[in-house]
């Protein structure tokens, strides 16, 4: 019965498809920045710490912030850096390396630490955390790392600002289009008008597309088949898909076997990727080849 209402109820349920849309745009940039972030930060978070007496053990974060760190050197002071080592033997055995809430451990859990960031809850703490961060085994050092600040900087700009924002605008657009469809027509045009524009538009988008022309060398013409063939495409597209996946298992503390076979296999994806850039460059050659902006992309 109400009118308002109706539209509004529409305009969400049929914006779901534009929304996936947005969303897969948004898991591609969460993908690529969790495994940067598993890449530079993974095991790079833990601290020592005295569960029985309360103690964390390293440099204060704060000049007078000293209550609850032990003052026994070199465990702690201005400049005492503990290792996971040292956390267990000049401990008495008190000592535990403790992770943070947050890591940046493996994928999964690189993933739900930027979905936390993107809500701005909690990113500050994110922030703080790794540009103390001094290596694997290492406690943290305060702001020894200043410059990592750029990476949850660029995250909150591109991740929550833009990304997250354009599935609030999907929904705005498609709710002003079924607007203007259930009224009518938009504001001061005809429809007549609104269909000359729309045609205007996407005449105006349209561009004469070159047409590759096949070399004369036998050789050079079978590679410029198959660089132009659709299963060619397919294949290329499964490799890089397999090779996301591949580096998608990296996790802290892996076993050396587990590292070997990962790197064994990125080896052999390495040699896809060249064969397949060879290729398009033999059979469309460079003139052709760099004309393709994902050609540039993979240079």
């Amino acid at each position: 019965r109400n009118k308002g209402v109706k539209i509004a109820v529409i305009s969400l349920l049929s914006s779901i498809p534009s929304m996936l849309n947005v969303g897969v745009v948004c898991l591609l940039w969460f993908s690529m920045y969790a495994m940067l972030g598993v890449q530079f930060f993974k095991g790079e978070l833990y601290r020592c710490y005295d569960l029985e007496n309360q103690l964390f053990y390293g440099t204060a974060f704060f000049p007078l912030g000293n209550t609850f760190l032990s003052q026994s050197q070199p465990m702690s002071g201005p400049t005492a850096v503990p290792t996971i080592v040292e956390c267990v033997t000049r401990t008495r055995g008190l000592g535990t390396w403790n992770d943070k809430e947050w890591s940046f451990n493996s994928y999964p859990q690189a993933l739900l630490t930027l979905f936390e960031m993107s809500t701005t809850e909690g990113w500050l703490d994110v922030m703080a955390a790794i540009c103390d961060t001094v290596g694997v085994g290492v406690t943290p050092l305060p702001n020894i790392n200043p410059w990592y600040a750029i990476y949850c900087v660029c995250h909150i700009v591109v991740g929550a600002f833009v990304l997250l924002n354009l599935i609030v605008g999907a929904i705005i657009n498609n709710y002003t289009r079924i607007k203007n469809q259930n009224d009518g027509i938009a504001p001061y045009m005809t429809p007549e008008q609104q269909k000359w524009i729309d045609t205007q538009r996407l005449i105006g988008k349209l561009r004469p597309q070159r047409r590759q022309v096949g070399p004369e060398s036998k050789f050079r013409g079978m590679m410029f088949n198959i660089a132009s063939s659709q299963r060619f495409e397919i294949a290329v597209t499964v490799a890089i898909i397999l090779n996301i996946l591949t580096m998608m298992t990296k996790t802290y503390n892996q076993s050396d076997c587990f590292s070997a076979g990962v790197f064994w296999v990125n080896l052999i994806f390495t040699v896809i990727f060249v064969a397949e850039a060879a290729i398009k460059l033999t059979g469309l050659g460079p003139r052709w080849y760099f004309r393709d902006g994902w050609n540039d992309f993979d240079f």
